[in-house]
């Protein structure tokens, strides 16, 4: 199997539990430092949902509409 990428992981966490991404955007993280990354934002259908399935694994940063 070919290794998957960090955003894969995270969709696959997120289709296990259910969860539906409805819009994704990406960004190169330069903007806030200089680490080389990305930052990944997400709106899905059940915020509880996917907090659950990603837990600790990654920073989530809730903005409730």
């Amino acid at each position: 199997d070919a290794e998957l990428g960090a955003g894969a992981i995270v969709g696959a966490q997120l289709a296990e539990a259910g969860v539906n991404i409805e819009q994704a955007y990406a960004s190169a993280c330069s903007a806030v430092c200089s680490c080389g990354r990305f930052l990944l934002v997400l709106k899905v259908s059940d915020s509880e949902k996917a907090v659950q399935a990603l837990g600790k694994s990654a920073l989530v940063d809730l903005q409730v509409q």
